[in-house]
């Protein structure tokens, strides 16, 4: 059934890899994969697979992704997870051994890096560190989360770069101040990992939800709060970025951009790539939850926002899922009426330009509904 169906939200996760790419329709049958080629300057669909470990079946509704080198990890409901590969010719989803999947009562956050990947189990307080090796996923470590003020039925974020290992708990009460939110940095020294730090939000504010989103850059790492009330914009969002200096992590920047209105929830994704970082908000003037996607330069002493990317469209989302692969950026915008969709932008200059809407069964070059440029 290739309805596009209104809820079906296609473009919750986009993850692409050269000429492939992976977009996940989270609601539609609890799940879909959809898998998109490049021929000439189109994405044209391939296949529609469900989101579940046999590929068939009801799928595991995933919201939560990452992908490195030619891997792609989905995280979805009641501690569910797969771990799809594109080996050149088919995707497969890899094999992950008996006892890794536990049930959970909240979304799975995941991470991946090379042949290792991470899984959160919030409501079991856990945290698994799995390898690959060369025929399936095992658990490597695994640890729990300390207890106090830990909300079992919301989702824990991650990221993971090499040796070191990012874990955002948005709903984490502090001093009895309900979702205000850590992010746990984690440091790997041969097969142990041991606590480096807690960051918390600059002030403690109640349903700020710092650690939503968490992004890792070598020494800097972004911690979104999409709850921020930024004077009188209730819900505009923040993202603090912090670096390590002299083995201590230190808050640099806040960033709060004007354009963020109340309800913005400016940090709802936070993503590094090519030396910039992207911000998606869900919600943007002048209409609700049709979102935005920003860009920034933090090479300089004050942060530079070079594009602000929106979405003329109500309830859209843009941003919710998104990609960034040299000169291009990929938007997913899983909100669109038609039952979601993705948007594929070029680099002209020091702008993104509009080139194709992809939706889920067919293609739409731009010039068929104007450009948007930064």
């Amino acid at each position: 059934n290739m309805t596009a169906d209104a809820g079906d939200f296609l473009g919750t996760s986009v993850a692409v890899f050269g000429d492939h790419m992976v977009a996940v329709a989270a609601l539609e049958n609890y799940g879909n994969l959809y898998f998109y080629r490049r021929i000439g300057e189109q994405w044209v669909f391939q296949s529609r697979r469900a989101a579940s470990q046999s590929g068939v079946g009801t799928g595991i509704r995933p919201y939560l992704y990452d992908k490195s080198g030619s891997r792609m990890i989905l995280g979805g409901a009641f501690g569910q997870f797969i771990i799809v590969r594109f080996d050149g010719e088919v995707w497969r989803t890899e094999p992950i051994a008996a006892g890794v999947i536990e049930s959970n009562p909240a979304a799975t956050g995941v991470a991946i890096d090379g042949d290792r990947a991470v899984v959160t189990y919030v409501g079991l307080r856990k945290i698994k560190v799995l390898a690959f090796d060369g025929s399936s996923w095992l658990v490597e470590s695994e640890w729990m989360l300390p207890d106090a003020g830990w909300n079992q039925y919301t989702l824990l974020s991650a990221d993971l770069e090499s040796d070191r290992l990012l874990i955002g708990h948005p709903a984490k009460t502090i001093a009895g101040t309900s979702s205000v939110g850590e992010v746990l940095v984690y440091q790997r020294q041969g097969a142990l990992w041991s606590l480096d730090a807690i960051l918390m939000p600059p002030e403690v504010e109640a349903d700020l939800r710092f650690g939503f989103s968490v992004a890792l850059d070598g020494d800097l790492i972004a911690a979104g709060a999409w709850g921020d009330d930024v004077g009188a914009r209730a819900n505009a969002g923040s993202v603090s970025v912090f670096r390590k200096v002299g083995g201590s992590w230190t808050l640099e920047h806040t960033l709060t951009p004007d354009a963020t209105p109340a309800d913005g929830g400016f940090g709802w994704r936070s993503r590094f790539a090519g030396g910039h970082l992207y911000v998606s908000q869900y919600g943007t003037l002048p209409a609700a939850f049709d979102g935005g996607l920003f860009e920034y330069d933090l090479s300089t002493q004050t942060p530079t926002i070079l594009n602000h990317l929106v979405q003329p469209g109500f309830y859209d989302r843009l941003g919710t899922g998104f990609d960034v692969v040299g000169s291009e950026l990929f938007a997913g915008t899983p909100g669109r009426s038609i039952g979601g969709g993705i948007k594929a932008f070029a680099r002209v200059g020091s702008n993104w330009v509009l080139n194709q809407l992809i939706q889920q069964e067919a293609s739409v070059p731009a010039s068929g509904f104007g450009h948007e440029v930064a």
